[in-house]
Parts: structure tokens; C-alpha cells; sequence
């Protein structure tokens, strides 16, 4: 199945991706508190609207259905008593 993409959707991701990279390719950044705080604060926004909203959308409904249904059976999972 093929899905159309926007060029520019597919620009953040690889922006994310390349920040998400440099972030983590260098380990000191993750003894300093005030760094990965920083980091966190600027670059959730994007990872929210790109993981909940753009990617999301991309998805065929019967993969979105697999997903959710993957999703609750972890839930059930972990929280016996949803059962």
C-alpha cells in the first residue's frame, strides 16, 4: 500500500530525527540535568504534533485499528483489573 506524504511533513520528521541524533550521540549531554531539560522542553512540542497528529494520520485506518488494539491488550497487560 503506498500513502502520500508531504514533502514537508517528511522534513520535520528528519529534522526531529537529526536533533534527536546530535542530542543523544554525545552522552555527556545526559549527565547534565539543565541540558536534557532544556532539550526536553524545546523539542516535545514537535514530538507531540508529529507522534499524535502528522505520523498518525499517515497510517492506513486498519493499521491505526492494530495499533490501538495492541495498545489495550498491553493495558490489560500491565492492569489486570481492567479486565
Amino acid at each position: 500500500m503506498r500513502i502520500k506524504i508531504e514533502t514537508e511533513e517528511i522534513v520535520r520528521v528528519y529534522r526531529l530525527l537529526e536533533a534527536l541524533n546530535d542530542f543523544f550521540h554525545q552522552p555527556l549531554n545526559f549527565e547534565d540535568k539543565d541540558t536534557v531539560m532544556r532539550f526536553a522542553q524545546k523539542n516535545y512540542p514537535e514530538i507531540r504534533e508529529l507522534y499524535y497528529d502528522t505520523i498518525w494520520e499517515w497510517l492506513p485506518e486498519d493499521i491505526r485499528e492494530k495499533i490501538r488494539d495492541s495498545e489495550n491488550e498491553a493495558d490489560i497487560s500491565e492492569n489486570p483489573a481492567l479486565i
